[in-house]
Formats: structure tokens, C-alpha cells, sequence
């Protein structure tokens, strides 16, 4: 993707068995979507787990988010530099967003 000329790419979402999921890597606090997401906090049970995880790069995270979740099926999302204006910076869509 990196030579596809879009400015960044994302996994936009998961298909785990017979179920589809918004994928997220940031570690959840709460309910922040109207639909399920990933919990990649409810495979991490210890403070120093968590902490570990923050301390990861994007693309390390999502590794570890494949190894949790063994997902069936991807849906990706790529775009160009200017339809960042469209994206909220704290949602989840520019915070899983990996740069080309």
C-alpha cells in the first residue's frame, strides 16, 4: 500500500467467525462507539500489560490486535492527505491510521 500513493491506510474493521467488528488499537476506557469494537484491553489484565502495549508503535500494535483476535476477514480504509480534514483527531479512524 505504501507505493499506492494514498497518505495513509487503515484497518477500518475485523470479521471474527460469524461477527464483524469496528477495529480500534487503542485500548479502551469505556464505551466509545455505537458498535462493537476491538477490546484489545480485555486481553490484558495487569497495569505493566497495558503499559507495555502503550509504549508500542502503531504497526506493532496492530500485530499484537491479530494475534488476539486470529481475525477471518479485514475491511481496509486508504485515503489521500486532504481528506484528513474530514477526520476528528481523537477518533478512531486518524488513530489507527498508518502513514504511507
Amino acid at each position: 500500500m505504501r507505493g499506492s500513493g494514498l497518505h495513509g491506510f487503515l484497518t477500518y474493521g475485523l470479521t471474527l467467525e460469524n461477527h464483524g467488528c469496528l477495529f480500534d488499537t487503542r485500548l479502551s476506557k469505556g464505551p466509545r462507539e455505537l458498535f462493537v469494537t476491538t477490546n484489545i484491553a480485555a486481553h490484558l489484565p495487569s497495569k505493566a500489560a497495558r503499559d507495555a502495549y502503550e509504549s508500542l508503535t502503531l504497526a506493532d500494535k496492530y500485530r499484537v490486535a491479530d494475534l488476539f483476535f486470529q481475525p477471518n476477514g479485514y475491511t481496509l480504509m486508504g485515503f489521500k492527505a486532504d481528506a484528513l480534514r474530514y477526520f476528528a483527531p481523537e477518533r478512531r479512524i486518524l488513530a489507527n491510521t498508518l502513514e504511507s
